[in-house]
């Protein structure tokens, strides 16, 4: 059993009865809280989804990919590369919203073979 740690954001992802399950903020585990006395809530983290029933996700690409602006001249801001996880907070046609490790946000337009964590 390990422990969750002060000061640490975790993606809550599904609620189940009293608990919720989390994902570690890199993407690399997942967990299961029961005791959610005193939990923190960081509304700013992680945006609602414009798209009714979206669940927020951490995925993985299979190779490097652009991530555009998410303004309407979608000029490249930066890369998706493979071996890193990335969060997927919004579905906009044709692809997603995502968020970096470190923070930044972009436009992922291709999604074509992605892998889910």
């Amino acid at each position: 059993m390990a422990e969750l740690g002060p000061g640490v954001w975790y993606l809550a992802v599904e609620r189940r009865g009293a608990g919720m399950v989390v994902v570690y903020e890199d993407g690399s585990k997942r967990g299961f809280v029961l005791d959610m006395t005193g939990i923190q809530r960081g509304d700013n983290e992680v945006e609602a989804p414009a798209e009714p029933g979206f669940e927020p996700f951490w995925f993985a690409v299979p190779v490097r990919r652009p991530l555009m602006s998410e303004t309407e001249d979608q000029q490249e801001v930066g890369e998706l590369l493979p071996g890193t996880w990335y969060l997927a907070v919004e579905k906009r046609e044709p692809g997603l919203i995502v968020r970096s490790q470190d923070g930044h946000r972009g436009f992922l337009l291709d999604t074509s073979g992605i892998q889910r964590g």
